[in-house]
């Protein structure tokens, strides 16, 4: 059953790709090194925690990315006099992730060594990353190292070739399938932050917002907005895993829209700085949408013109493995309290997407469940004649 659901998990996994958002063509993807640190002695300069990690760190680069065509290049700073590769990539999972644990990954702290290097370069190939990590299904990686073979090295950059990376300058749509009627002033959507406590689920992350960047909501209302608007937006903060900003004006800042009539309400970049104090959203922990009194539901939310930019996280403790290699500390996964919400990135099409494309969503579903049907039917036939044997 294991093998099952692990499968199920893929085909799902590239549906809510496909029907969630287009993704670009081959593209490079690029991480920010700038906070890498000086190591040696096996340690690791460069850390990423990736978005297959369930919400447990900062996400940043999805390993779904990955092509057959990708590889991994970096270039360094070491001592190292090039008798041996001075760097090595790191591809990481533990057992209480967010997935099950796939029998075909050798081991949990997998190690590849570079195909080809310099001084102050190397590059890791897609066949070498497949053979040392057991198979190409890179779902369970949840962290992405680069780390010293035995001598001080500092990595300056790192970057995936040929991609398909999401792009980065998009409408990001809100999936609010769970919001609730409310009124007398409740919230009916929340979203927990990427900057929230690393025991949130992970999905919008504040500092995406530009200030081109537009909220827009539409909603389900009964009451009389003669005299106010139905709807109010609001950023939320709390005593966090960040310094608090002494900018922010308050723990519960509402904000008022722009324009608004019974369906649909715009919040813009500068109203959302005048009631936050700052354009600084580190410590927005939470937006919700609220009612201001009368029977309101949430039937859409999006925010235009956001820049999809990779936060990096460098954890601060780590102990070590039995070979005495640095391995950076995992948690497991608790939460604070419920959350159900979960993101699409839309690139183009507006919330109202046309005919066409629901066609398109449809079809593509219905290719998925008879993929899934068939893959649980070929299982079957290889267990029945005992070709099949289980890790």
């Amino acid at each position: 059953m294991d093998i099952i659901k692990k499968g199920i998990l893929a085909l799902c996994a590239a549906a809510a790709f496909t029907v969630g958002g287009t993704l670009a063509g081959a593209e490079e993807f690029e991480f920010d090194t700038s906070s890498a640190a000086t190591v040696d002695s096996w340690g690791q300069s460069f850390t990423c925690y990736t978005s297959s990690n369930g919400g447990q760190y900062i996400a940043e680069f999805n390993p779904a990315w990955i092509t057959s065509d990708s590889e991994f290049e970096v270039e360094f700073e070491t001592e190292a006099n090039g008798t041996k590769a001075p760097v090595e990539l790191i591809f990481q999972t533990w057992g209480d992730g967010p997935l099950p644990v796939n029998p075909d990954v050798k081991a949990e702290w997998c190690k590849i060594a570079p195909y080809e290097y310099d001084t102050d370069s190397a590059k890791f190939s897609y066949a070498d990353i497949v053979d040392a990590w057991g198979t190409d299904d890179f779902s369970t990686v949840y962290a992405l190292h680069i780390g010293d073979t035995g001598e001080s090295m500092k990595v300056k950059s790192l970057k995936v070739t040929n991609t398909t990376e999401a792009v980065t300058s998009t409408d990001y749509v809100f999936d609010v399938s769970e919001a609730a009627e409310t009124t007398e002033w409740g919230q009916s959507y929340t979203c927990y932050t990427a900057q929230a406590e690393e025991t949130y689920i992970y999905n919008f992350n504040p500092l995406w917002i530009t200030p081109d960047t537009e909220f827009e909501v539409e909603y389900d209302f009964t009451g009389d907005y003669d005299d106010r608007s139905p709807v109010e937006l609001i950023f939320q903060t709390w005593d966090g895993l960040f310094e608090k900003n002494p900018d922010v004006k308050t723990n519960w800042c509402k904000i008022a829209p722009d324009e608004y009539d019974s369906t649909h309400a715009r919040f813009s970049y500068q109203s959302i700085v005048d009631a936050w104090g700052t354009d600084d959203f580190t410590t927005a922990y939470a937006i919700n949408v609220g009612d201001t009194g009368g029977p309101l539901k949430v039937t859409a939310f999006k925010a235009t013109n956001v820049d999809v930019v990779p936060v990096v996280h460098f954890p601060e403790d780590a102990n070590k493995d039995e070979d005495g290699v640095t391995i950076t500390e995992t948690k497991p996964v608790t939460t604070r309290s419920p959350i159900t919400t979960v993101t699409t990135f839309n690139r183009s099409e507006p919330a109202h997407a046309s005919a066409n494309a629901t066609i398109f969503i449809i079809l593509g579903i219905v290719g998925v469940v008879i993929i899934a049907l068939i893959v649980i039917l070929i299982i079957k036939i290889v267990k029945k004649n005992d070709i099949y044997s289980r890790k």
